[in-house]
């Protein structure tokens, strides 16, 4: 508030007016818990060092990017920026493939603003502990395919110039591996 707590009471005021409570003591209420909360975070340290010290900043930051690292681990992102890409390698070429990237990006702003317009209503916590394992049950489906498709011996990080015992093609990497070394 900084010094202001008049024009914050009267912005609290304003919001939290209701015609059914004429003295406004629901809007007071909540007037004095912000100042009650403002005044102990005063008291609190502050910084990073106050973060890595205080067990619920901890925890809060420990979330927080939690929660962007997992929204950045979706494929969100890579789907995004090579979809045009991705559609002309499925066939579809020209104006379609913009085409349907302007769909799908018009269907995400459209999620965005259901969930700006709803998440306050219904709960960040809520929305976070069914979307995860919404999201995880609608990918398990296709990953299971992919690595079904790609047989038992796959492995996710193999380099291009490493052959392991159980491959099937490894003498072929062994062979294309020792070509491009000059071997």
């Amino acid at each position: 508030m900084r010094g202001r707590s008049d024009q914050a009471w009267a912005v609290v005021k304003r919001l939290h007016h209701d015609a059914n409570d004429p003295s406004d003591t629901a809007a007071h209420e909540e007037f004095l818990s912000m100042r009650a909360q403002i005044e102990f975070e005063q008291t609190q340290p502050t910084g990073y060092l106050g973060i890595l010290k205080t067990p619920s900043y901890r925890k809060r930051a420990f979330l927080s990017c939690f929660v962007q690292f997992a929204a950045n681990n979706t494929g969100a992102l890579v789907i995004n920026y090579y979809s045009v890409i991705i559609y002309g390698n499925l066939g579809l070429s020209g104006s379609l493939s913009l085409l349907l990237y302007c769909i799908y990006t018009l269907i995400g702003a459209l999620g965005n603003l259901f969930s700006l317009l709803t998440v306050d209503k219904t709960g960040r916590r809520f929305v976070s502990l069914r979307s995860f394992p919404v999201s995880e049950a609608r990918f398990r489906p296709p990953l299971a395919d992919f690595f079904d498709f790609a047989g038992p011996s796959h492995r996710i990080f193999r380099l291009p110039c490493c052959s392991y015992p159980r491959d099937r093609h490894a003498g072929r990497v062994r062979c294309r591996a020792q070509s491009e070394l000059g071997g």
